[in-house]
């Protein structure tokens, strides 16, 4: 209604300058003219027809409403689930180990992305058929605890990745300053992390396995000591029981 007053206001206007116009003798062509002259008529006729198959439509509209309603309340019955099952079994679950729970991050990623494309349909729907917006308070929980336990795991991820990689560099090209400056980067990183995010469960393994690595560097530094003699492997080999070939070409940090 409100635009089709301000369309009436605007050929209103459109025509009141025509008509100075052509009160002062100013040449207005045909085309324009035919415009002017029969503008009105023709918004009326098109706003008849509008209502005319909106009428027609009237059955149709209140079916899809019905169907809509249908898949909004279906929809909220899959977004429970959703959240139930990422409360049970969620990469913030406490029982979930981290390699683990990176694969559950990704699949519950793809599943709010599904979740919430299918909001946005829904509320299309909803704005079409004049229908009140549905809220989904728990796929706006998931939505949030993804997003803090994502920085988490990509947290974990960078360091087991850096600590890969490193431990197949090769002992004799093995330097002990890269590793200390990755691991206290990463350290740096975990501790200025926000207090919602290290409440999650799984902040603490990652602090933990951060911190354990970097406490082992000092033994890793002693290991390099160049004072240190085959004799001193051998003792080493002894006293844990893990034997290992001290080939310089395939010794690494990882055998």
């Amino acid at each position: 209604q409100s635009k089709s007053m301000e369309m009436e206001l605007q050929y209103s206007e459109l025509e009141e300058k025509y008509r100075t116009l052509r009160m002062y003798g100013y040449e207005v062509s045909e085309e324009e003219a035919d415009m002017v002259d029969n503008m009105r008529s023709r918004w009326e006729a098109l706003c008849d027809k509008a209502k005319r198959r909106d009428h027609a439509l009237g059955a149709v509209k209140k079916e899809f409403t019905l169907v809509t309603q249908a898949q909004v309340s279906e929809f909220q019955k899959e977004v429970k689930a959703m959240h139930e099952d990422f409360m049970k079994r969620g990469p913030g679950n406490g029982a979930v180990e981290m390699d683990e729970g990176l694969e559950l991050l990704d699949e519950f990623k793809a599943t709010l992305g599904a979740c919430v494309r299918k909001r946005e349909q829904l509320g299309l729907a909803q704005k079409l058929f004049n229908l009140p917006m549905q809220g989904y308070p728990e796929l706006s929980e998931v939505e949030a605890s993804l997003r803090d336990l994502g920085v988490v795991y990509e947290l974990y991820r960078e360091q087991r990745d850096a600590r890969a990689d490193w431990s197949v560099t090769l002992w004799s090209e093995l330097d002990i300053s890269v590793l200390e400056k990755g691991m206290e980067d990463f350290d740096m990183r975990c501790k200025k992390m926000p207090k919602q995010i290290k409440a999650l469960r799984p902040y603490n393994r990652v602090e933990e396995s951060i911190v354990g690595f970097l406490n082992s560097l000092p033994l890793i530094q002693n290991l390099k000591n160049e004072a240190l003699r085959e004799r001193h492997w051998r003792t080493l080999m002894d006293t844990t029981g893990i034997q290992f070939d001290m080939n310089p070409k395939t010794f690494t940090l990882q055998r």
